[in-house]
């Protein structure tokens, strides 16, 4: 398959978190180095693709460290994480396909870091968020009332990276591990504090493939929509 080359102003940024619009025409990247969220155009001829900054908002003092997306793919939303100088947290969302500007951005949840929580990862389903505390080794799902108090949903022994969350609401997250062969996947059902190891084979899906295989390569026609 062949990448998409994305212009210096991304791939210079440490560009991270990888959303992809449900639409196929386009990808949502944060970026640690510039503390931004970039809407990428596929270029129709293979080319250099563009990219649209969306006007993350930038906080009155400190500085915001963008950390973690996710795009809904039913609501059409698209969710980040970010901390302001390691004393706030908080989760932000826009509607995909918006105009650029900060006016399009809202703050869902703000939580002070007392706790030592540091949202990362982020996933949602239903009334829920989950995101991952990489400084604590700990998942949370907050609900999607403004300013909702995270709920602990499990320590790791170590760092926990990504999560996933599949059509029945199971959520799944992996942990690093702190030695060679201790990486684990684990499972939880909706609304359980209690993890399971994830099943040796993925659970059949309720949603019937939109086309018989996955696409080998970026999309080969312009967007139609404009930013």
């Amino acid at each position: 398959a062949s990448p998409v080359p994305l212009p210096a102003a991304v791939s210079g940024q440490q560009p991270h978190g990888l959303g992809l619009d449900p639409n196929g025409s386009y990808y949502y990247v944060v970026t640690w180095g510039d503390h931004k969220v970039y809407r990428i155009s596929p270029d129709a001829s293979g080319g250099t693709a563009t990219a649209t900054d969306l006007a993350f908002p930038t906080p009155p003092s400190g500085t915001r460290s963008v950390n973690g997306l996710w795009v809904d793919p039913y609501a059409e939303v698209i969710y980040v994480t970010s901390t302001i100088s390691g004393t706030s947290n908080f989760i932000h969302s826009a509607p995909l396909r918006a105009p650029s500007s900060s006016d399009m951005w809202t703050q869902v949840n703000v939580q002070p870091n007392g706790a030592s929580v540091y949202y990362q990862n982020i996933v949602a389903h239903g009334t829920l968020f989950y995101v991952t505390d990489t400084m604590g080794n700990r998942v949370y799902r907050v609900a999607k009332t403004v300013n909702a108090t995270p709920e602990l949903l499990q320590t790791f022994g170590s760092f926990p990276g990504g999560l996933a969350i599949d059509d029945s609401g199971y959520l799944y997250a992996v942990e690093r591990g702190s030695g060679a062969n201790d990486g684990k996947i684990y499972r939880f059902a909706p609304g359980s504090a209690t993890p399971t190891t994830a099943p040796t084979s993925p659970p059949a899906s309720t949603v019937t493939p939109a086309a018989t295989a996955a696409p080998t390569q970026a999309p080969t026609s312009t967007p139609g929509a404009t930013s």
